[in-house]
């Protein structure tokens, strides 16, 4: 059957840990640990809520696509049987749908040449006399809260409308220390309005791990959560079933919808984080409502903002903007990278230098190595493969500060490519 990933082992009720799921995973003859802790949550009263075949069907999409990490080292076959759920037809078609749309970024970005890569095979037990039916959720808002500038909109949007909402966000060992994440939300959630906030809790050995290195397999490491949009959207739902939500607001925007650029033939246009994209949303929803929670709905509020609207709705909340962060790379910011960049130059274009500087201590524009960086935001000749806002977004972003007549190296670059390309001194 090729090479294999296999849940050989599922853990979910314990008495001292009644809200920990605890995975024991392998991958031929190699073993990982893979849990996910669920605070605030009981699953003792959700065996006896729903009944033991539904919670284990939720908890297994919890951490489905997590799996879907294993496809960067070849993966064939992912076995679930250990969860004692069926794996229906549908499930496997939303399986196959995510691995393919959800994994083109990462067959691009790291050139292996993969358009056609096989999907692994989802194989789960046999179970022909059970029926799985939705369950209903009592009313409430749910905000996935990241801590960056768009779900901070999200939440002045839900603070001006005076609807209460609790806010939930997925902490995850990968992105380093789990008490510095929890902290910088912490510090930006202390300036909304919002009730209640609950987290759930990502550990795992595999993500970075030097599997070239030690094995034969021919990737550099399992995964980069390519999925991790859809992954936290299912965490959510465990949350939505045990304290009642049947709304769960995602703080996706506009942009999140614009495509990339044509690859190959078979892979017509690649779409960055399509996990995030209004495709994905209405899929997840379809699926969820029939299969999982019948009244529950995902939605982004920002959905038809572009990132200038964004901006000057958050500027109104400087005190909590200035404590935001969202870089992939080193929290808060690694002041190198393209969502770092693109950050910078809008803080200064909306809120002023001295603003920006407050949050990066540095002068973006003058380091040697965010010039090419800077580049490739304004021109748009290879768009990054980053939640950034689009060329023109960049472009007028830059003429703000030059208006501002902010200066830097990047500022000057921008000003001579202006004048070429548009004959605008």
């Amino acid at each position: 059957m090729g090479t294999t990933l296999k849940v050989q082992d599922v853990q979910i009720l314990t008495h001292r840990l009644p809200h920990r799921l605890f995975l024991l995973l392998e991958l031929d003859d190699i073993r990982f640990s893979f849990s996910v802790w669920f605070p605030g949550v009981n699953f003792h009263e959700l065996y006896s809520s729903l009944g033991e075949m539904q919670t284990r069907s939720l908890l297994l999409h919890a951490v489905l696509f997590d799996l879907q990490n294993f496809m960067t080292v070849g993966v064939e076959v992912v076995d679930v049987k250990a969860f004692n759920v069926p794996v229906h037809d549908d499930l496997k078609t939303l399986w196959k749908e995510v691995a393919t749309k959800n994994w083109d970024d990462w067959r691009d970005k790291n050139k292996n040449n993969l358009p056609d890569q096989l999907i692994p095979k989802l194989v789960g037990c046999s179970a022909p006399d059970y029926q799985p039916y939705p369950v209903e959720v009592g009313p409430g808002r749910l905000l996935m809260f990241s801590g960056g500038k768009d779900s901070l909109a999200s939440s002045i949007l839900l603070d001006r409308s005076r609807k209460a909402y609790d806010t939930f966000f997925v902490l995850q060992s990968k992105d380093g220390s789990i008490d510095l994440q929890r902290k910088l939300i912490n510090d930006v959630l202390k300036l909304t309005k919002r009730c209640h906030h609950y987290e759930a809790i990502v550990s795992e050995d595999f993500m970075n791990m030097p599997i070239k290195e030690c094995t034969e397999y021919k990737f550099e490491g399992i995964g980069e959560l390519y999925t991790e949009t859809i992954s936290c959207m299912f965490k959510a739902l465990v949350y939505a079933v045990a304290h009642n939500y049947d709304r769960v607001i995602l703080s996706n925007e506009a942009v999140a919808d614009e495509r990339k650029y044509s690859w190959s033939d078979s892979v017509p246009v690649i779409t960055h984080q399509w996990g995030k994209s209004s495709a994905a949303e209405k899929l997840v929803n379809s699926y969820v409502r029939e299969h999982l929670v019948s009244n529950l709905r995902f939605t982004s509020r920002l959905r038809k903002w572009q990132d200038p609207e964004i901006f000057k709705l958050v500027k109104s909340r400087p005190k909590a903007l200035r404590l935001c962060h969202s870089c992939n790379i080193f929290k808060p910011w690694c002041k190198r990278c393209s969502k770092c960049c693109y950050i910078w130059l809008s803080y200064c274009a909306y809120l002023g230098y001295d603003f920006a500087f407050s949050v990066f201590h540095e002068n973006l524009f003058d380091f040697p190595e965010n010039l090419q960086v800077f580049r490739e935001l304004y021109t748009g000749e290879k768009k990054p493969f980053e939640c950034v806002g689009r060329k023109e977004d960049v472009i007028e972003a830059f003429n703000l500060c030059v208006e501002s007549g902010i200066g830097g190296r990047a500022i000057d670059e921008f000003r001579s490519w202006k004048k070429n390309n548009c004959g605008v001194n």
